[in-house]
């Protein structure tokens, strides 16, 4: 029963670090297929704009990405603002997952050594500091961060639907159901709403809502959970 419940939690390991991954693989996927498809409706096959960002790193297509949104969004100083803490939530994701992919992940190599995942990362360093860095992510630590890149998909299909102009999905003129519009219908501010920070003592982050004048004339991007 021992052998049993250990393999249970070191599967579940396996599973919250893949499930990680594939999150993070999504939201570079979709980065990238805005871009396709921005570069290629009404005229080409979406694959000849996917190929153009086939053997690009996630950074790269993340800088390429937003600055195809500023260019093509026509921005204005709130919408950019939209767009500069959805970059930063990116570049977060991406530095997490490099720092996930460039080290060795230990689970379950002894019965008696506990089953959550474990990451090491040695690094050579010639004056100070650990060579080396073990810690531990267990699934429940994993799994949030795998929820938090769903719903940044979330945000960022939203946001780059509407700044590079794609057909939104709209409530059918008549009867029930849902439509698509035409492109450029909306901008970025129709949804959302940038609220900027405050700085000093009662110090707040900028935020964003999806409280915008027309959000409620789109159907939210939102995936099954």
């Amino acid at each position: 029963m021992a052998d049993d419940t250990h393999q249970a939690e070191v599967d579940d390991g396996f599973r919250a670090i893949g499930l990680y991954f594939v999150r993070f693989s999504q939201l570079v996927m979709r980065m990238r297929q805005f871009m396709a498809s921005r570069l290629t409706i009404g005229r080409d096959p979406i694959e000849l704009g996917e190929l153009a960002f086939a053997g690009a790193m996630a950074q790269q297509v993340a800088d390429s990405f937003f600055s195809m949104c500023r260019f093509d969004g026509e921005l204005d100083d709130d919408e950019q603002g939209v767009a500069n803490l959805l970059r930063k939530a990116v570049n977060d994701q991406i530095t997490r997952r490099n720092y996930f992919a460039h080290g060795d992940w230990w689970i379950g190599h002894a019965p008696d050594s506990g089953a959550a995942p474990e990451l090491v990362r040695v690094t050579p360093k010639s004056r100070q500091g650990d060579f080396a860095v073990l810690e531990t992510y267990p699934p429940d630590k994993l799994d949030p961060w795998s929820e938090e890149i769903a719903e940044l998909i979330d945000d960022i299909t939203e946001f780059g639907t509407l700044a590079l102009g794609l057909p939104m999905v709209v409530p059918a003129p008549e009867g029930p159901g849902w439509t698509i519009s035409q492109e450029r219908l909306y901008r970025v501010s129709d949804v959302f709403v940038f609220h900027r920070g405050k700085a000093g003592r009662h110090k707040q982050p900028a935020t964003f809502t999806r409280d915008g004048p027309k959000a409620d004339e789109v159907r939210p991007r939102r995936r099954a959970r």
